[in-house]
């Protein structure tokens, strides 16, 4: 009987404890991925002895796990879930298992391996989620889909694949209330050491796909700096749609984010110039970003170089011996790579 909550509550921990990872069995390849990443930024590498590593795991355990736990809890609690036969519940549940992020240039939701992955559970909305089921429950009575007239969905709705249909839907029910082609709209600042519930409840189940919306990592964004949020114009003429998010670290731009996959800006934002005009309203943090941003560029690009064992040019040689003036990390110290170049060309 789910309608117990003591039970719905022991049902909840079982499933995060069955389809959520522990400490001991993170790959080690997620912490080389986390150490590769943090030299791409020009950071010092983050600490991976076995406290570090603990760290590091505790912290996609605990994105998964408020995830999962928000689409369980939807699933076992609301009312419009608790009308839906079972077959459907555990059609949905073993299709979310298997899904990632949101990928809006395809129109689909990445795959995962759902023991395996490091990834969070893509994020639930309520909304399209009901739908969905409602969807899947009418195409076994042979009943008319209420989207007949979108041609996308109905191939979705043949495949009976619960990401397909799940994605199509979120693309409608997207659709109805913003258009990717706007870019007129709103920032907002969410300032250091502000309640992370505002920032949090303007982000949820908007698809971005960004880390601050899972766990607790919202409340630690904010407690290191500002979290400056773009949110574009709705079809209500409200700024509601998060379409880039600039994190400020210790005085410190630390990264900007946009909605598509690997954080990229949307094309429409991209050109719109909302970004840069917002970097020089930040005034130096911002100059400094890009300059910063341009410069870790341009280092990958030298890094890919140098293992083709390509002729760097002039100009390249003259950076990399910081002849002008010293290279800068996201991290705020010396780029670590600067001086490995350093030592592969001096070797040549």
């Amino acid at each position: 009987d789910n309608t117990d909550p003591k039970i719905r509550g022991k049902l909840i921990q079982s499933y995060l404890r069955e389809f959520t990872h522990n400490v001991e069995n993170i790959p080690e390849q997620y912490f080389k991925s986390v150490v590769a990443f943090a030299r791409s930024r020009g950071e010092p590498p983050p600490d991976v002895s076995a406290a570090g590593k603990k760290a590091l795991s505790q912290e996609v355990i605990d994105s998964q796990k408020d995830v999962l736990s928000k689409w369980l809890k939807f699933m076992l609690e609301d009312e419009r879930m608790l009308v839906q036969p079972m077959w459907a519940k555990v059609w949905a549940f073993d299709g979310l298992l298997k899904m990632g992020k949101y990928n809006r240039e395809k129109d689909r939701f990445e795959k995962r391996d759902k023991k395996r992955a490091i990834a969070p559970f893509p994020e639930l909305s309520r909304d399209v989620l009901v739908i969905a089921m409602n969807e899947i429950v009418k195409s076994q009575k042979k009943e008319e889909s209420n989207y007949h007239n979108d041609p996308k969905h109905m191939e979705a709705l043949k495949t009976k694949t619960f990401s397909q249909i799940y994605a199509s839907l979120w693309r409608i029910h997207e659709a109805t209330r913003f258009s990717m082609e706007e870019t007129n709209g709103t920032w907002l600042t969410y300032k250091k050491g502000s309640n992370p519930d505002a920032l949090i409840g303007d982000l949820k189940e908007k698809g971005t796909g960004w880390c601050t919306v899972y766990g607790n990592n919202a409340k630690k964004h904010l407690e290191a700096g500002d979290v400056h949020v773009y949110f574009s114009t709705d079809k209500q003429g409200k700024s509601t749609m998060p379409r880039l998010l600039i994190r400020f670290e210790e005085g410190r731009i630390i990264e900007t984010i946009g909605i598509m996959i690997g954080e990229k800006l949307d094309a429409a934002i991209a050109k719109s110039g909302v970004l840069t005009t917002k970097l020089h309203e930040l005034g130096e943090p911002g100059k400094r970003y890009e300059i910063v941003s341009k410069d870790m560029e341009r280092l990958t690009s030298i890094e890919k170089q140098l293992k083709q064992d390509k002729e760097l040019t002039t100009g390249d040689r003259d950076f990399i011996f910081q002849k002008n003036r010293k290279i800068i990390g996201l991290g705020g110290g010396v780029d670590p790579r600067v001086d490995e170049f350093r030592k592969a060309l001096e070797a040549r």
